[in-house]
């Protein structure tokens, strides 16, 4: 059987790798010849000459030329080269900055092949590359997920590796796309066109809607096939050049909302979507259970905060309902908007708009329906399972709970005078709080748990930073079990709410670290482990996957002073680095590296993270930590590059490589830099003894870093390997 064409549609704004993407896709198809490519240029002609300085297989490329001044956005780019498509039977929409494995094409068929659907698409965030061809391998495929709700509406997406248990093995099913990686059936093109007035943000989750209500399976690949240029902080943007396009953005989210929330448009608004709207064989209810999803109330079910991110049609856990003295609170009103409907809750002047599955539950709730009564009545009208109602039921409890709609029967709703309560009650009469005070670069934080087993199972990672209570916390956080329900509140403000309190742990860190990073004033912000080994401080910066967690616990276990696992802070007026001293997080593949050094290691209690993946803690030891108001100069900067097998080297870096490097992947800037902040940027680099280790084998890896700080701190240097260290025991 002949090998089928595959058109492969571009967008490229101003982009001088559009050029290089073509040029690699034809390098490494399996087949060039029957790959053909579609790209809208959007260029100042006598600025962007240098996007054409490279021209590969003309014969089967295809391009229409815009001026920057006549481009209206993404979603009207992609249709401009989707319009170039001249029958080939598979499709691959793809970004103007890419790279491919060898023979993408052939993968990339046998992979659509395996997905188990009729209608099967491809999508997902790739790896990162580096130009011009570093490529950022990942040891085990991702699944696209959804991650939250935007305060503007719109779904934030990513990316998370399956639990370790998880054998990969063919496609995995997702609720989101990625609009830079689409792979499928040419029939895309026709049932599901770009939207030309989608702006940019909001095509993700367009497209995610209409492919799957079209009748379209989405996939996240099994293994690599693609890499992604994250960077770009040197390219140009739409957005940048054009005046108007606050007013698209506005215009997208309008539309947005009459695509997954129609019933909070008007029937113009949704009318004018057009071909552009759902598709016909699937509804949106359908997606919205699939995913998880609820787009007028603005939540994500529980079961789609875990792997697989989607519901499952068998082994799903179970679910309780809520206990009968869960009744909703006084003064809320409800009133009827078409099919759907809306609830004032008076106290806190606040609506919340629900569909009509959920106004039926709240309705039947207020007449003194039972929670049983409601679930068997919703289940004998929609003919679904009753473990399905019973689900939905106990995740619409939680989330009115978190909002402060339901209260036990008996407790007393009163707010204070001239206060807008939100969320539970929290009193004595339900709660033991235990209290603890934690603090991080002068940043306090007090954290309210409610019973000892949170508090055993959250406080071991925060516990290093505990300090005497006394005086008044900057913020207060309370961490509470209602229910089968675990909630995490700022204030009155819910951040988190689920059955799993493995979940807590990483939100409640999250939330110290970036409160106290966000009270300093710094320059720049460096994604880095941080140790100090013989009177030098070395720094190792490196994106997910390089080792650097690893490297930096090595290090902290062969004797050297701990500064931070995360974040090094370069801080106006400062030349020093003040720790950042928080629990080292450590992926389940490191646990058998990392045990001899840190006994018990493995032991410690699993915490999932916001992306689904499983982590331990690692408090440092306290020999490890800093004295009170320590800090010191960077000497050493060591970018660690992992490669499976690969024998160890070590190269000198000049400092404007290593300045290249950092500023590609590593550095975020929290406001734009003056001239006197890059005179100290500069100079912060050019005092550093830069180097890039590659390497596979972490006490090798050590060891090299060791070497160096001894030589640079003028430590004394000795025949002792970081091999035979004591270990330090896991607290």
């Amino acid at each position: 059987m002949p090998h089928p064409h595959i058109f492969v549609n571009i967008t490229s704004y101003r982009d001088r790798e559009c050029q290089w993407t073509v040029r690699d896709l034809f390098l490494k198809a399996k087949h060039p010849e029957r790959i053909f490519v579609g790209i809208c240029w959007q260029t100042i002609p006598e600025l962007d000459a240098d996007c054409f300085s490279v021209e590969s297989n003309p014969s089967q490329v295809r391009a229409v030329h815009f001026h920057v001044d006549e481009a209206e956005g993404l979603g009207w780019a992609r249709q401009q080269a989707q319009s170039l498509w001249q029958g080939e039977p598979y499709c691959l929409q793809i970004d103007s900055h890419m790279r491919f494995v060898q023979d993408w094409d052939q993968a990339m068929l046998a992979m659509l092949a395996a997905c188990d659907s009729d209608d099967p698409v491809l999508t997902g965030y790739p790896p990162g590359y580096i130009p011009p061809d570093r490529l950022i391998e990942r040891e085990r495929a991702m699944v696209q997920y959804i991650k939250c709700f935007l305060p503007n509406g719109l779904l934030e997406l990513s990316c998370a590796e399956p639990p370790p248990d998880v054998v990969v093995e063919r496609p995995m099913p997702t609720a989101a796309c990625a609009g830079g990686f689409i792979f499928g059936p040419s029939r895309i093109l026709r049932d599901v066109p770009a939207d030309p007035e989608i702006y940019f943000n909001g095509e993700e989750q367009n497209l995610a809607v209409r492919l799957w209500t079209a009748g379209f399976d989405l996939f996240s690949p099994s293994r690599t096939l693609i890499y992604h240029y994250y960077g770009r902080k040197e390219s140009a943007r739409h957005w940048n050049d054009a005046a108007a396009w606050s007013e698209r953005h506005r215009h997208t989210l309008r539309r947005m909302r009459a695509l997954c929330n129609p019933a909070a448009s008007t029937p113009g608004e949704v009318a004018a979507l057009g071909r552009y709207g759902l598709g016909s064989r699937r509804s949106l209810a359908d997606y919205q259970a699939f995913s998880g999803v609820d787009f007028a109330g603005r939540t994500i079910a529980d079961y789609a905060r875990v792997f697989p991110f989607v519901r499952r049609t068998a082994g799903s856990p179970s679910a309780t309902l809520p206990t009968e003295d869960l009744v909703p609170i006084a003064r809320t009103h409800f009133f009827v908007l078409g099919d759907d409907g809306l609830l004032f809750h008076e106290r806190a002047g606040e609506f919340y708009q629900l569909n009509d599955s959920a106004a039926f539950v709240w309705c039947a709730r207020q007449e003194g329906y039972s929670w049983s009564r409601i679930a068997d009545e919703q289940a004998a009208a929609r003919q679904a399972p009753p473990e399905t109602t019973v689900r939905e039921i106990a995740d619409l409890a939680a989330h009115w709970l978190g909002q402060g709609l339901l209260r036990r029967a008996g407790e007393n709703p009163a707010p204070v005078p001239g206060s807008r309560r939100r969320g539970p009650c929290f009193d004595g009469d339900h709660f033991d709080f235990v209290p603890h005070t934690y603090e991080l670069l002068g940043s306090r934080m007090l954290v309210r748990y409610g019973d000892r087993e949170l508090e055993q199972r959250i406080h071991p990672v925060l516990a290093h930073l505990r300090v005497a209570a006394g005086g008044s916390a900057m913020e207060t956080y309370t961490v509470a079990r209602i229910l089968d329900y675990v909630y995490l509140f700022h204030g009155e403000k819910m951040l988190h709410c689920g059955e799993n309190p493995a979940a807590l742990a990483p939100p409640l860190k999250f939330q110290l670290f970036d409160r106290a990073i966000g009270r300093q004033d710094f320059r720049v912000q460096i994604h880095a482990g941080a140790v100090e080994c013989h009177a030098c401080l070395v720094l190792l910066p490196g994106q997910a996957g390089n080792g650097k967690t690893m490297l930096t616990a090595r290090l902290v276990a062969a004797g050297g002073t701990y500064f931070s696992d995360e974040v090094v802070l370069l801080e106006r007026g400062h030349r020093a680095i003040r720790p950042l001293p928080t629990s080292l997080c450590v992926k389940s593949k490191g646990l058998a590296l990392l045990e001899p050094y840190f006994p018990g290691l493995a032991g410690l209690p699993t915490h999932i993270r916001e992306d689904g993946l499983e982590v331990r803690y690692l408090p440092p030891p306290p020999a490890s930590l800093p004295p009170p108001g320590h800090s010191a100069e960077a000497r050493l900067l060591v970018f660690r590059r992992y490669v499976a097998g690969a024998p160890q080297s070590l190269r000198k870096l000049s400092p404007a490589e290593a300045f290249g490097l950092l500023m590609q992947n590593c550095v975020a800037i929290p406001r734009p830099l003056e001239l006197v902040d890059a005179m100290a940027l500069v100079g912060f680099i050019g005092r550093l003894d830069c180097y890039e280790l590659t390497g596979s084998d972490l006490d090798q890896d050590a060891g090299a870093v060791l070497d160096l700080c001894r030589r640079i701190g003028g430590g004394a240097a000795n025949d002792e390997s970081p091999g035979p260290m004591a270990p330090a025991p896991c607290l």
